[in-house]
């Protein structure tokens, strides 16, 4: 069993024997470059001098827990010390307890005021207990889900069936479109055989099937997860250190879980199954809901609503809320599916005709309000208090882009949010968030490269910015309306 050399004698040093003080027995000296610490002790550990390190090392890991990481490294590549047995604290904490054969943990930081006017540290480990990938048993069975989804196959043939007569603009591009024709043959015999059966049970399995494959991997990707993605650490922590950083409040692990709907997979911590997709989109409710905090009832729009990520976090903080998603119809009827599942008990409107206007009336009477993307200009006039959408505007044509800007600049009377590319990848056809229209009457707030390990500016593939725009005659407007 590995022993540890601690490399450094400040307050990272500090940090990590209290974060690792289950292991003090293990930890069998302190070393650090100044020599004025050489011979004195650490936290009851002897400092010693980096030039005796191999007289302790020979089963031992060395655990950087300074600042000065890049450096030190390098000294250690000199002196022939083996680079995979040194490791930085805190950044690859997770693998230092994998190395140490403890149990696999996140912090969640919570900061408080101590008696002497000092800010203390109480952070809060949560375990994690590995991949989710056996199946998710639902809430209500397959077959008891019939009825849902012989309503939503309704609602989706009806969409398909008026959107001949739908503007150009709103007809899928050429990303979805050839994303849609060739991923989903099974969804596509299932509709139109009507086998309710059938597409029931695609949906009950949509995150880890063909209806995924445009939202949120598909098959292909959870074969992936499944096989070779086991290395948790720098993601989840990363993400759960931003989204702690990102809110002005503590939170629990479980606001972030994904709830049995689907058959979600993802990382079991703390009892919960969280996934790449929840902590963005539960910062992104909390951030909206904080926006809107003091209207009485807000009206909330999403412009292609994925699987219902978002619209889930965002319903689930019980908000005095209208929620409406406008989408392609293939996507439209996985977020219906969702939605409907998660929230039975909330008043939801589905589509039946392109001649329903979605005035104040009806925004009055529902929760949840789930329409065919070409509906959008039958949305009121500042009908929204808030617009958003994320990860798909690049995706589009750029025509289509300019009409959602127009309607948006109508439609919305106070914020409009938005996270979209912004360097477009060789050989990817979109376009960057530089390139868009600015909406017309608004006000730029902010602009700024998205926060979430995979999308932001160290990204390997696409990198994503955040825009936030308010209504100019909003600002004009009372506070509690």
């Amino acid at each position: 069993m590995s022993k540890v050399i601690v490399w450094g004698a400040g307050n990272r040093a500090k940090e990590f024997f209290r974060e690792f003080e289950c292991i003090k027995n293990r930890i069998v000296a302190v070393t650090d470059n100044n020599k004025s610490l050489w011979g004195k002790t650490f936290r009851s550990m002897p400092v010693i001098s980096p030039l005796v390190v191999s007289d302790y090392a020979s089963d031992s890991i060395i655990v950087v827990a300074s600042y000065a990481f890049g450096a030190i490294l390098r000294q250690l590549r000199n002196m022939g010390y083996p680079e995979d047995r040194v490791f930085c604290y805190p950044d690859a904490v997770l693998a230092i307890r994998s190395e140490l054969e403890l149990p696999k943990r996140i912090g969640i930081e919570r900061f408080r005021l101590n008696a002497t006017g000092w800010v203390s540290s109480d952070p809060v480990y949560v375990e994690i207990g590995g991949k989710v990938v056996e199946d998710v048993p639902p809430v209500v069975s397959a077959c008891d889900q019939s009825p849902l989804v012989e309503k939503l196959l309704y609602a989706y043939l009806r969409a398909k069936e008026c959107i001949s007569v739908a503007p150009i603009e709103y007809h899928p591009g050429e990303n979805w479109d050839t994303l849609l024709c060739s991923s989903r043959p099974g969804f596509y015999q299932a509709v139109q055989a009507r086998d309710v059966e059938g597409l029931a049970i695609l949906l009950n399995n949509f995150f880890r099937n063909e209806m995924g494959e445009s939202i949120i991997g598909g098959e292909s990707f959870f074969r992936m997860f499944a096989q070779y993605m086991d290395e948790v650490e720098p993601w989840l922590q990363h993400n759960m250190n931003v989204l702690m950083y990102s809110l002005d409040r503590t939170f629990d692990i479980a606001e972030v879980g994904l709830p049995p709907i689907g058959n979600p997979y993802g990382y079991d911590v703390g009892s919960h199954i969280v996934q790449w997709n929840a902590i963005p989109n539960f910062y992104r409710a909390e951030y909206s809901s904080h926006l809107l905090k003091q209207i009485n009832r807000f009206v909330v729009v999403e412009i292609g609503g994925g699987f219902g990520c978002f619209a889930y976090f965002l319903l689930k903080k019980d908000n005095p809320v209208c929620y409406i998603n406008f989408d392609l119809p293939e996507n439209l009827i996985i977020s219906s599916y969702y939605l409907s599942m998660a929230f039975p008990e909330k008043r939801t409107l589905l589509f039946e005709s392109p001649e329903i206007n979605i005035d104040q009336g009806v925004i009055e009477d529902y929760d949840i309000i789930l329409m065919p993307n070409y509906m959008l200009p039958r949305l009121g006039d500042r009908a929204a208090d808030l617009v958003i959408n994320t990860i798909s505007f690049s995706e589009m044509e750029m025509t289509t882009i300019e009409e959602y800007h127009r309607q948006i600049s109508r439609v919305c009377r106070q914020f409009f949010y938005h996270e979209n590319i912004a360097v477009v990848p060789v050989g990817y056809k979109g376009y960057p968030s530089t390139l868009f229209p600015s909406p017309i009457g608004f006000k730029k707030l902010s602009a700024g490269i998205t926060r979430w390990m995979g999308m932001d500016a160290y990204a390997k593939g696409h990198v994503y910015k955040e825009y936030l725009y308010v209504k100019e005659e909003a600002l004009c407007l009372p506070s509690d309306r």
